[in-house]
């Protein structure tokens, strides 16, 4: 039993430095500053798109959260929030 307890937690920690290690490569390799930017690049994209979308509507223009949120997406992905 005391065996079969010290191989769990030795799992554990194993696993526990494979994540680690993973982060840590990620971080090296500024992999995350790379998805920042091409997260940014898209979101900028989308944005415009939107709006020009919105350009066709006639007046009253909707919201663009709540067109968003009416098309299914979360509109926080874009970082608009509902107007008041």
């Amino acid at each position: 039993k005391w065996l079969d307890d010290t191989q769990q937690v030795l799992e554990e920690k194993k696993e526990i430095k494979r994540k680690c290690d993973l982060l840590l490569k990620i971080y090296e390799e500024q992999r995350i500053e790379k998805l920042r930017y091409e997260m940014t690049k898209y979101k900028m994209a989308a944005r415009a798109a939107l709006y020009e979308w919105i350009d066709y509507s006639v007046e009253p223009r909707p919201d663009p959260a709540a067109l968003l949120r009416s098309a299914g997406f979360e509109p926080e992905i874009l970082d608009l929030e509902d107007a008041d």
